[in-house]
């Protein structure tokens, strides 16, 4: 699929994939060798196995070895979720190049400007971000279900920055048309 890809498309491709699947089966070297071979541009590793899912912390010693492994830049993510966890992860692991950020960046929308050494997120901040996935989300997804199940995702994250969180989560958790939320 990747060498297929690779060739039908004018642009670098990258491959995200986890550790493994679980703790007796990582696969991140063997993957990381593969896409290389494949022409990947880049591999993307996620620090967890697929068990893990969210739980337990990334293996950033799988990450460092993949980078090691292949000469094509290594992508880490996992477990990024303020600056002071990207400057350990950095020190920590200099050989890795780039870094993903997932639930960490929706926790805090203000994470990256954060790392560039900028201002944590004012409420101003949370709700342009909020009010650009709100429309952005009722232009692309069909249905106030769907748009609602996308937002209520995104509130899990961004709840807790907020005093009195759980009140006002349990009301748009209960959300069921656009119009009420």
């Amino acid at each position: 699929i990747i060498e297929k890809t690779v060739k039908a498309i004018d642009k670098p491709v990258t491959v995200k994939f986890r550790k493994g699947f679980g703790a007796d089966e990582v696969q991140a070297i063997e993957m990381a060798k593969a896409a290389e071979a494949a022409g990947a541009a880049a591999v993307a590793v996620h620090g967890s196995t697929r068990e893990q899912y969210y739980s337990g912390k990334a293996d950033w010693e799988i990450i460092a070895k993949v980078k090691d492994t292949v000469s094509i830049p290594v992508i880490g993510n996992g477990d990024i979720f303020s600056a002071d966890d990207f400057k350990r992860i950095h020190a920590q692991f200099p050989n890795v190049e780039c870094f993903m950020m997932g639930r960490g960046i929706l926790a805090d929308p203000s994470l990256a400007r954060e790392i560039r050494g900028g201002k944590a997120a004012d409420q101003s901040d949370i709700r342009r971000f909020h009010d650009l996935l709100y429309h952005t989300y009722r232009e692309e997804v069909s249905g106030d279900r769907n748009v609602l199940f996308k937002m209520k995702e995104i509130w899990f994250y961004l709840a807790p920055m907020f005093a009195d969180s759980k009140k006002y989560a349990k009301k748009i958790k209960k959300s069921e048309r656009c119009v009420v939320y």
